[in-house]
């Protein structure tokens, strides 16, 4: 079960200078680079801006909206679930 949360961000307007970007995307995800990822570290100080195109991309995703409390609870049961299925991956033998 895959669970989608509420992100809320600022949207962000494409320039040009994006809209031209795209052969250079296609360039670097197929290098396995992430353009997001790239831009920043040539340029640090467009952080705060990358995050709400980031939040943006995954506000698009949400399906529901939670109070926080079933959130943490859906969290934590997820994540119990996780744990027993792993554990019952681990085969544990006596060294005695």
């Amino acid at each position: 079960m895959t669970t989608h949360y509420l992100c809320f961000c600022v949207p962000k307007r494409k320039t040009c200078r994006e809209n031209n970007k795209q052969a250079e995307i296609k360039e670097f995800t197929s290098k396995g680079i992430v353009p997001v990822e790239r831009d920043l570290e040539k340029h640090p100080e467009k952080y705060i801006e990358s995050l709400a195109w980031l939040l943006g991309s995954v506000a698009a995703l949400v399906n529901d909206v939670l109070p926080a409390k079933t959130i943490v609870d859906n969290m934590v049961r997820q994540a119990a679930e996780i744990l027993q299925q792993n554990a019952a991956k681990v085969n544990v033998k006596s060294r005695l």
